[in-house]
């Protein structure tokens, strides 16, 4: 049997509502909550957590500054790869991540939206939430692409690193303590791997 630390655990148990998001239901144009999306919670289950409800509150505050994108889900990955790194590692999402990325000792996000209006140039966008003493904070935006449809996120250390599967090609973000933001790191510091600008 696994163990894992109370830690893991923590990190862990977003992915699990993540996952069930991501299960093969019709999209509801509503932008409710995961949680809402996905019917809800068993009648014989405990309620959501405190770190639960202010995680879908955040979600939800971020959805509602966008009205014609809602959370990227698996499907909307195209590349090839997906399948494998999912076999290899159930719990991973694409355009969901979850690490201390600030060092302040709290879960921040990493989630991405999709946006299908015509109107949108780049239809993913890719948003930065920190998590605070009382939930979450405000949202920032980290970059708009549509290269994401074949890459994924990826936290080490407290570094973010946007890539594709099984490739060297990434773009890595790391926290600034002058700005207090996630900045992209410069091309000329990624080491072996091929920089996107």
């Amino acid at each position: 049997m696994l163990k894992y630390s109370a830690r893991q655990t923590t990190l862990l148990a977003p992915l699990v509502l993540w996952w069930a998001c991501q299960r093969s239901r019709p999209h509801v144009e509503t932008h409710q909550s995961p949680v809402a999306q996905t019917g809800g919670h068993d009648a014989a289950a405990p309620g959501p957590s405190l770190d639960t409800l202010a995680r879908d509150a955040a979600l939800k505050a971020l959805l509602l500054q966008h009205p014609t994108a809602r959370l990227a889900l698996d499907r909307d990955n195209q590349n090839r790869w997906l399948d494998t790194l999912q076999k290899t590692d159930s719990t991973y999402h694409p355009y969901f991540a979850v690490g201390d990325l600030n060092g302040d000792g709290r879960v921040d996000l990493v989630v991405t939206l999709y946006d299908s209006s015509a109107a949108a140039k780049d239809h993913f966008v890719l948003y930065y939430v920190p998590g605070t003493e009382r939930g979450f904070g405000p949202p920032q935006e980290l970059g708009r692409t549509d290269w994401l449809a074949n890459a994924g996120l990826f936290v080490d250390h407290g570094v973010l690193s946007v890539g594709e599967f099984y490739s060297d090609v990434s773009v890595t973000y790391h926290w600034d303590s002058l700005t207090h933001q996630l900045s992209r790191a410069p091309c000329d510091t990624v080491g072996p791997f091929t920089c996107l600008r």
